[in-house]
């Protein structure tokens, strides 16, 4: 257990670092440029879903039988 608390210490510290100036940088930005900075932030939340949506359509999809395969 305290060395899980290690690493969530050394965890939030890395991202306090890290978030910090680059929300400061965003914040002072040109209107122009904190658009493209905020889609960049953006962006890992919605490939993550995006993977998980096609996950869905592949689990849902009709059964395939093994022939089915060959037919394309």
């Amino acid at each position: 257990m305290p060395r899980s608390l290690g690493y969530a210490a050394v965890t939030t510290v890395l991202c306090l670092l890290l978030g910090y100036p680059i929300a400061f940088a965003i914040a002072r930005a040109p209107a122009t440029q904190r658009q493209v900075l905020l889609f960049f932030v953006m962006l890992p939340f919605w490939t993550s879903f995006l993977i998980r949506v096609y996950a869905w359509i592949a689990i849902l999809q009709r059964p395939a039988s093994p022939t089915d395969c060959c037919k394309r």
